[in-house]
């Protein structure tokens, strides 16, 4: 038995890799969502970092983060965030949308296939 996260059909997910020229920088603050610009088709995969305290949600071109109900993700921890389906890229979130928890800073989004 496989300890590898699974996918849509309880199969083992590979090692991804790193997309070539698949990072951005997102600079956020505290007072306004930021959103990422599109994630590429094939990424199923982002990994997300940040040395500050943050809240992301995935969406499409309309997503916002808040501070009341988005994902909070504690400063220098290094997280991985699958995007939707791996059978259909209409169902899976193309916008990563962050807003910091207290203080500005620059979130590190990975593109992983």
């Amino acid at each position: 038995m496989s300890k590898m996260a699974k996918d849509d059909a309880n199969e083992p997910i590979p090692l991804l890799g790193l997309q070539p020229q698949g990072g951005q920088n997102l600079n956020y603050n505290s007072s306004s969502s930021s959103m990422s610009t599109v994630l590429k088709d094939s990424i199923r995969v982002v990994t997300l970092f940040s040395t500050d305290d943050y809240y992301v949600e995935l969406g499409d071109a309309a997503v916002q983060a808040n501070k009341t109900n988005s994902h909070f993700i504690p400063g220098g921890f290094l997280f991985d965030v699958a995007l939707g389906s791996e059978y259909d890229a209409r169902e899976t979130a193309k916008y990563v949308a962050v807003i910091g928890a207290t203080v500005s800073g620059v979130l590190h989004i990975s593109e992983r296939s």
